[in-house]
């Protein structure tokens, strides 16, 4: 059975839960309790879970009073739909586990108030839509786990994983990051396992923090970007074996002068920025900031015209090494191949 915080329907009725001065936990094993509509006022203090609890509905869920609403270790938070409002600064906190799920809406947050995944918790986001309304904010300061379906990030709300997060996509599943969303990543980004994968829409990725792309295998290596959207390095964009990052569809890859594109492989087949030409809209790659190959081969080609821009002096920093200094502001790839090789630029007609 099920228990509920909902509208009774009968407006002589008072359906809101309110938490006392001494706090509410709620442990409520089986199907647990389920959060449909009506508001929960925190009035300053705390309602825990430490069982099973679950958001769904497209009924009006608010969470209001300056107070904060935590999932404990041990615990599970299941948000299948519908969206929560914050007011007054309201916090959702996990400290256990939390399921975002492919729902019949999206996941939606929006108002004065965060939700955070602490350094305890765990966040499985399986597909679906998390939808972060501004000024409501998502902050990962723990494990988040992308794998399962498509996953559509949307809305101008903050979605960030935070400096001790770390963010660990799996498979082959899809991010769809909506024109005006925009995914922030400062602490640790991991692509790990074998695994085809893009990014598409017209959003934007900021890394300022470390994105490693991790896959080992030839056949599965390759990860980017399909649609007009921006991924900006800011940070460290970590190749670490032999990876492919895909730019079609008019997508811009920047680094910037503070972001360090990295190669560090043994393998002799070639690390590689590449559009398809069978993908309408080549990408672009902007390189304005430092490019190191501290192993194994780096290049950057495609089937169709694309343009590789070195605006910086910095394509690696490795003592002894050729350095590409005053280079052209564009170079097209389709006469030209641009191939970095344990440090030193070398170039080969591509036809």
């Amino acid at each position: 059975g099920r228990v509920r915080i909902s509208t009774s329907g009968n407006a002589g009725v008072a359906s809101n839960l309110l938490i006392g001065t001494g706090g509410l936990t709620l442990d409520i094993s089986g199907d647990g309790l389920f959060w449909d509509q009506s508001t929960i006022g925190t009035q300053g203090n705390t309602l825990t879970n430490a069982d099973t609890f679950t958001i769904t509905g497209s009924g009006t869920k608010t969470l209001n009073g300056a107070g904060q609403f935590i999932n404990a270790a041990g615990a599970t938070l299941t948000h299948l739909d519908g969206t929560i409002t914050f007011a007054d600064g309201a916090t959702l906190r996990n400290q256990g586990s939390f399921i975002i799920p492919t729902g019949a809406t999206p996941t939606g947050y929006a108002g004065t108030g965060s939700v955070i995944n602490e350094a305890t918790g765990t966040v499985a986001w399986t597909g679906g839509t998390i939808a972060v309304a501004s000024p409501a904010e998502f902050h990962n300061q723990g494990t988040l786990t992308i794998s399962g379906t498509t996953h559509t990030l949307s809305g101008t709300g903050v979605f960030a994983n935070d400096a001790t997060g770390i963010t660990n996509w799996t498979d082959a599943s899809t991010i769809s990051i909506a024109t005006g969303a925009t995914y922030t990543n400062n602490g640790t980004f991991n692509v790990n396992n074998d695994a085809n994968r893009l990014i598409t829409g017209g959003g934007a990725f900021i890394n300022n923090g470390t994105f490693n792309h991790n896959s080992l295998s030839n056949s599965g290596d390759n990860v980017g970007w399909n649609g007009t959207g921006q991924f900006t390095n800011n940070g460290l964009f970590a190749f670490n074996d032999n990876n492919d990052y895909q730019v079609d569809g008019g997508t811009v890859f920047t680094n910037t002068t503070t972001g360090i594109i990295r190669v560090s492989t043994t393998d002799l087949e070639e690390t590689q920025f590449f559009s398809f030409s069978a993908t309408a809209g080549v990408g672009t790659v902007d390189n304005q900031g430092t490019v190191e190959v501290l192993g194994g081969r780096f290049r950057h080609i495609t089937l169709i015209d694309p343009v590789f821009t070195f605006t910086a002096a910095n394509t690696k920093n490795l003592p002894g090494d050729e350095t590409a200094a005053g280079a052209a502001p564009k170079v097209t790839a389709r006469p030209l191949d641009i191939a970095i090789e344990n440090g030193a630029i070398k170039a080969a007609d591509a036809e």
